[in-house]
C-alpha cells in the first residue's frame, strides 16, 4: 500500500510530530531531541576537547579500543590527565622541523647466522635475589637503556620513553615510524615499570608485579610468546607468558634472559651458538630454565654469549666463544659452549655484562676485569692482545657501575664516566674518534649515577634525572632530534626524576693513615697493621683499593698479607706484617693518589 506523504515523509509522522512540539512548547523555549543512547559519533565528527575530568557530551561514545589495538589513520587523542599512561598514538611534544630521517636513508642490514652481531648495551644487573616490594609512582629509580640503533628511558614514576630506529616496532609507541626524540612507550596505565633493557631490535621491561614485557622483532622467538612470526612483532609491550616472580631481565642480540627471584635463569630466543645454555643450538621461543645453573643474583645476555653471577661472587658463561668471551681458557668459532661453565679465576664479583665478543665483571672491591676480544682496547688492559682469561682493566679502582656496547666500555667513579675501547662513532665521548686500549675520561660528566652503552652510542643519567649522550646517531637514538652524530655529551629534551644517591662513592680518599707507623719485630713474629681512609672533610671512605708493597730489600726481611685489600664501611682495611730476618724494611700503603709509609726494624 501507498502511503501519503508530506515533504517526503509520511503524513501520518508528520502530524505526529506537530503535536509534540504544540505540547512541549508549552514547557521550554527551546528544545533539542535527545540523541540515541549508544550512537557512534558520524563520519567526520570532531567533538571540541574536554576540559579535564569532564564527562563527553551527550551523543559522543567513542567505542573502546581492544587492548594492543593500533590507533585508526588520523586518530589524535586528547592530552591525558597527570599521571596516567598516554594512549596508543600518543606523542609527549611535537617533533622539530627536520627531525625525521632523511628520505631514502636505508639503515643497513643485520647481519644473520652464527657470526657475531653489530653490539648492543646489556647493563649491570641488579645484585639481590629477593623480588623487591611494589614500588610506588615518584620511587623508582631511573634507567637508561641502549640497543642496536634505539634507546629507552625508564621515569621516575614508572613511565616508559623510546627513540630510534622503530622498523620492527621496538619503541612500542604503536607503530613503525622511527623518532629523532622521545616517545611513550604505550604500555598498560596500571602498570609500573621497576627495570628496562634494550636487545638488538626488541625490547624488555620488567614491572613491580614481577612480569616480564617485551616488543619489536620476533624472528628468532625473542618475544617470549610461543611464536617466530613475523607478525608477533608487537608494536605495544605484551606480557611473556609463564613468568611470574623475575627480579632481573637482559636483552641479548636476537635472545632474553630473564632471572627469577629463586635465583633460577630462565631464556627464550635465538640458539644458534648455544646461547640459552640448554646444552643444545634449538631455538626455543618460549621462557625455559637453565637446569644446571646454581642460584644466582645477576645476569647479562651478550651478542651471542650470556653471563650470571652467582650469590658467592662466582661467574658463569655459555654461548658463542670464537674469541675467548666465555673466559674459560679456550675458544672455538666452530664449537660453542651449550652449557654454563665456571669463568676462571674469579671470586668476590658483583655485577657482569656482555658485549658483543668481550666480557666484563665487576668485583664488590670496586676492580673490573675483562676477557675476550681486545682488537680495539675493549679489555681496557692497555694493550690489543686477546684473552681467553680474565685480565684486569687498566687504572680502574672504586668503580660503582660498568656497561658495554658492541665493542667499547662504561664505567662510573664517583660520580665520572670512564670509557675504553672502539670509538669510530665518538661513543667513548673525549671529543676524538681514536680507540683507547685504557680507561680515559669522559668530556665534561660529573654526578653520574648511571651509564648504558649502545652498539655505537652511549647514554648517562645525573642523579636529578637528566640525560646525556654521543656516540653514533644515524637512526636518531641519541634523541636528541637530529641525526648527527656527536663526540661528546650532550643533553636531551627529558628528564626522568631524582635518584637518591647513597652509600659508597661520595667521600674521596685524601688522606690514609697507619697504626702503628712503625713496627719492631722479632723474626718469627706477626704483627696487625690497620689502615685508615678519610675523605677532605674527614668522611669515612668506604670501597676503596688499597695496594700494600715492601721496598726491594725488605722483601727478604718482611712478607705482607694480605697485599691487597678495601677498606670497610669505618674506613678501616688491615694486614699483617711477619718478620723473617735481621734487618730494616719499608712498607707503602697507597690508596688513589694518597699513600702512607711504616717503617719496619726486625730484631733476632
Amino acid at each position: 500500500m501507498i502511503k501519503k506523504r508530506f515533504l517526503g515523509l509520511p503524513l501520518v509522522s508528520v502530524l505526529l510530530f506537530t503535536m509534540t512540539f504544540l505540547c512541549i512548547n508549552d514547557h521550554i523555549a527551546y528544545g533539542q531531541l535527545p540523541q540515541p543512547t549508544r550512537t557512534q559519533p558520524q563520519p567526520g565528527f570532531s567533538p571540541r576537547p574536554q576540559p579535564t575530568g569532564t564527562q563527553p557530551q551527550p551523543g559522543f561514545s567513542p567505542r573502546p579500543r581492544p587492548t594492543g589495538t593500533q590507533p585508526q589513520p588520523g586518530f589524535s587523542p586528547r592530552p591525558q590527565p597527570t599521571g596516567t599512561q598516554p594512549q596508543p598514538g600518543f606523542s609527549p611534544r611535537p617533533q622539530p622541523t627536520g627531525t625525521q630521517p632523511q628520505p631514502g636513508f636505508s639503515p643497513r642490514p643485520r647481519p644473520t647466522g652464527t657470526q657475531p652481531q653489530p653490539g648492543f648495551s646489556p647493563r649491570p644487573r641488579p645484585t639481590g635475589t629477593q623480588p623487591q616490594p611494589a614500588p610506588t609512582p615518584g620511587v623508582v629509580t631511573p634507567q637508561i637503556s641502549g640497543g642496536w640503533s634505539h634507546s629507552l628511558a625508564l621515569d621516575s614514576e614508572g613511565k616508559l620513553w623510546a627513540w630510534g630506529l622503530n622498523e620492527d616496532g621496538q619503541l612500542g609507541d604503536g607503530t613503525n615510524d622511527s623518532q629523532t626524540t622521545p616517545v611513550a612507550v604505550q604500555i598498560n596505565a596500571l602498570t609500573t615499570i621497576t627495570a628496562v633493557d634494550c636487545g638488538g631490535d626488541h625490547s624488555m621491561a620488567l614491572d613491580s608485579l614481577g612480569r616480564v614485557w617485551a616488543w619489536g622483532y620476533n624472528g628468532d622467538g625473542e618475544l617470549g610468546g610461543g611464536t617466530t612470526e613475523n607478525n608477533s612483532n608487537v608494536p605495544v609491550p605484551v606480557p611473556v607468558p609463564n613468568l611470574t616472580d623475575i627480579i632481573a631481565i637482559s636483552a641479548g642480540g636476537e635472545y632474553s634472559i630473564a632471572l627469577s627471584s629463586d635465583g633460577s635463569v630462565l631464556t627464550w630466543g635465538a640458539n644458534s651458538d648455544g646461547q640459552l645454555g640448554n646444552g643444545n643450538t634449538d631455538q626455543n621461543s618460549v621462557p625455559t630454565k637453565i637446569s644446571s645453573l646454581p642460584l644466582m643474583k645477576g645476569i647479562s645476555a651478550g651478542e651471542a654469549h650470556s653471563l650470571a653471577v652467582t650469590e658467592d661472587g662466582f661467574v658463569y658463561a655459555w654461548g658463542l666463544n670464537d674469541e675467548g668471551q666465555i673466559g674459560n681458557g679456550e675458544k672455538s668459532a666452530d664449537n660453542p659452549v651449550l652449557n654454563p661453565v665456571q669463568v676462571q679465576g674469579l671470586t668476590d664479583i658483583d655485577a657482569v655484562c656482555a658485549g658483543a665478543t668481550f666480557s666484563l665483571a665487576l668485583g664488590i672491591d670496586g676492580r673490573v676485569w675483562a676477557w675476550g676480544l681486545n682488537d680495539e682496547g675493549q679489555l681496557g688492559d692497555g694493550t690489543n692482545t686477546n684473552s681467553t682469561t680474565p685480565v684486569e682493566v687498566t687504572n680502574l679502582a672504586k668503580i660503582s657501575a660498568v656497561a658495554c656496547g658492541s665493542d667499547h666500555s662504561l664505567a662510573i667513579r664517583n660520580g665520572k664516566v670512564k670509557s675504553w675501547g672502539l670509538n669510530d662513532e665518538g661513543q667513548l665521548g673525549d671529543g676524538s674518534t681514536r680507540s683507547s686500549s685504557a680507561p680515559l675520561d669522559v668530556t665534561g660528566l660529573s654526578d653520574i649515577v648511571y651509564v648504558a652503552a649502545g652498539e655505537s652510542h652511549s647514554l648517562a643519567i645525573t642523579s636529578k634525572g637528566n640525560i646525556y649522550v654521543w656516540g653514533l646517531n644515524g637512526d636518531g637514538q641519541l634523541g636528541d632530534g637530529t641525526n648527527r652524530s656527536s663526540r661528546t655529551p650532550k643533553t636531551i629534551d627529558l628528564n626522568l626524576g631524582v635518584t637518591a644517591v647513597e652509600g659508597p662513592g661520595e667521600c674521596e680518599t685524601d688522606d690514609i693513615e697507619a697504626d702503628p707507623k712503625k713496627l719492631k719485630l722479632k723474626v718469627g713474629k706477626s704483627t696487625e697493621v690497620t689502615l685508615t681512609l678519610t675523605g677532605e672533610d674527614g668522611c669515612l671512605v668506604e670501597g676503596e683499593s688499597i695496594t700494600v708493597k715492601l721496598n726491594s730489600s725488605g722483601k727478604r726481611r718482611v712478607s705482607i698479607s694480605p697485599s691487597k685489600l678495601t677498606s670497610d664501611e669505618n674506613g678501616n682495611a688491615s694486614f699483617t706484617a711477619t718478620a723473617n730476618a735481621k734487618g730494616k724494611a719499608k712498607i707503602t700503603a697507597k690508596a688513589g693518589s694518597s699513600k702512607v709509609k711504616i717503617k719496619v726494624k726486625v730484631k733476632e
